[in-house]
């Protein structure tokens, strides 16, 4: 977990721009992992791909109410389609009707438009009641297919983060896909871990005092969050499913393949803007901070207009940048829990627990990323109690300073 402070002293001792909060631990006792350490994230890499495309609206490239078809004329039947659309989940574009194998996704292949191709194909499939669907994988291709047609060095967002975030003067450790497993950083990439349905049972019943428990939740709490994940399923039922873009030929898929997909080789190395973010807490909690302090970090500046009221990442709510932005519309229940601990944070979240947020008006940014998925809690309350916490310590500091 990295949260950072801008704008001020939060902590003796500390700078503007500083860490104030680093913190990590190992269950297991593993010693080699810091917060450093690489691991998927899942849709909290929803807020790379949309801030890609805040960079090419900052540097006058495309505008978000350009349809797509300015900047990507084979882009056949969806003339009414806008930038703002696809990072709202309101393309019509939710799922392909074509797989991708995971040789699409490199990024060699990607810039023979690979994906570019199955996307010009489709046809806008909309809901009944809204537009709105949640594009679980399809928004970071068709974001990415838009980005490198615009961008001057006809970069993927892959490469982008690479050099713009990765690399001097940010030195921020967040990749969408690698050129191969070769790569340096690969080797620090620590594997997801998670617990069955009947092992995640068992854990709830031991006692809390055990050196053994991993599930913060009793029996009853558990089966009323499966009830609920088993709701989401049946709701999404429309929507593209992750190990459609797997290894052909392999078989039936049990729980662990799905939950566990960015674990294997070929999903890493290949980019999925929406979905294949291998990062450390440090690197998102530094871009977090980044997008807190209206584009600038420790004197560097990473927006050039800082006209932040229409960037994706202020006050332009609509831009794909809160998890408000998919539930409200359904006057879905959850809308007030996801929302409980995080009033006036901006981000996504990711599957199984990752975080990564931050508050403008007291210039936070927050990263949490676990390895152990918690895939029975859809609305990552872990996290949420995390960020609580940090907004009382800091308001609890900058009442003292005030003395």
């Amino acid at each position: 977990m990295a949260i950072y402070k801008i704008g001020g002293h939060v902590l003796p001792g500390y700078e503007a721009g500083e860490k104030v909060v680093d913190l990590w631990g190992s269950i297991d006792g593993d010693t080699t992992y810091n917060g450093d350490s690489l691991q998927p994230v899942f849709s909290s890499t929803k807020n790379l791909s949309a801030l890609a495309i805040a960079w090419c609206v900052d540097q006058g490239l495309l505008d978000y109410e350009d349809p797509l078809l300015k900047h990507w004329p084979e882009l056949k039947y969806k003339e009414n389609m806008k930038v703002c659309d696809v990072l709202r989940h309101e393309s019509g574009l939710h799922k392909l009707s074509k797989g991708l194998t995971p040789t699409d996704l490199q990024r060699s292949n990607i810039k023979n438009n690979s994906i570019g191709q199955v996307i010009e194909m489709e046809l806008q499939e909309f809901p009944e009641s809204s537009k709105r669907c949640y594009h679980t994988m399809t928004r970071g291709w068709i974001l990415n297919e838009l980005f490198r047609r615009v961008h001057p060095d006809k970069l993927t967002i892959g490469e982008f983060l690479r050099k713009e975030f990765s690399a001097e003067p940010f030195k921020a450790d967040v990749h969408i896909g690698f050129e191969s497993d070769s790569d340096p950083s690969y080797e620090n990439i620590f594997e997801l871990d998670v617990l069955g349905v009947g092992s995640t049972m068992f854990q709830t019943c031991l006692p809390t005092f055990s050196k053994f428990k991993r599930v913060d939740l009793n029996p009853i709490q558990f089966i009323t969050k499966v009830n609920n994940v088993r709701k989401r399923i049946k709701e999404s039922n429309n929507q593209e499913k992750p190990e459609d873009i797997l290894l052909e030929n392999v078989g039936k898929f049990s729980f662990s393949d799905r939950c566990l997909i960015f674990n294997k080789k070929e999903l890493r190395t290949g980019e999925v803007p929406s979905a294949n973010g291998t990062c450390s807490a440090r690197g998102l909690g530094k871009i977090a901070s980044i997008l807190a302090s209206k584009g600038s970090h420790d004197g560097k500046q990473f927006f050039v207009k800082r006209d932040l009221d229409k960037n994706a990442f202020s006050a332009y709510k609509g831009m794909g940048c809160t998890p408000r932005v998919y539930i409200e519309k359904s006057k879905n229940p959850d809308l007030e829990i996801v929302s409980k601990n995080r009033d006036g944070f901006y981000g996504w979240m990711g599957f199984g627990g990752s975080v990564f947020q931050w508050e403008p008006e007291k210039e936070i940014g927050f990263a949490y990323v676990p390895t152990f998925l918690e895939w029975y809690d859809m609305l990552n309350t872990k996290g949420s109690v995390l960020q609580k916490t940090v907004v009382e310590c800091v308001e609890a500091l900058n009442k003292s300073d005030s003395l």
